[in-house]
């Protein structure tokens, strides 16, 4: 068991939380149907829910026609998800759709992968519930327009 940090625990999508937390994710559920993922695959997600007081649920664009599934997940903490629209082929308008869906019943843990894409999301979706973090691909040193738009928008 990892020990606690500042008197709680971190996800593995970065969520810190005051006490244990799990990051659950169904990858197999962008190749089932709402239907299918109902009956098969939400009653185990319900009962890994049900272990833990804190949850951030990890997600893909791909998995998004799976949301209201989610959603029924009374004591889901939060989802997260990047937007990450290359080679998904799903725009991201259809994203921040699904995002404003999250936001209306749950927090949302959300990535955008650059600056003009983390902007948008603070012109389009609404604060309350939203954690956006500005995430990159890059190995080695922070971007500097990702320095930049952190001080702006954080300090």
């Amino acid at each position: 068991m990892i020990p606690p940090h500042y008197g709680g625990y971190v996800s593995r999508m970065k969520m810190w939380a005051p006490g244990q937390v799990v990051t659950p994710q169904n990858d197999i559920s962008s190749l089932v149907s709402p239907k299918m993922y109902q009956q098969f695959v939400l009653p185990g997600d319900r009962k890994i829910v049900a272990s833990f007081p804190y949850h951030s649920f990890h997600m893909h664009a791909t998995e998004y026609h799976q949301i209201d599934n989610l959603l029924t997940l009374d004591k889901l903490t939060c989802v997260q998800t990047f937007l990450d629209i290359t080679g998904t082929g799903i725009t991201l308008d259809t994203m921040l759709a699904a995002a404003r869906r999250v936001l209306a019943v749950k927090p949302l843990l959300l990535g955008a992968l650059d600056v003009e894409t983390a902007e948008r999301c603070l012109r389009e979706l609404p604060s309350a519930g939203l954690c956006l973090m500005l995430s990159t691909n890059h190995r080695g040193p922070i971007p500097d327009e990702h320095t930049s738009w952190l001080h702006l928008h954080c300090t």
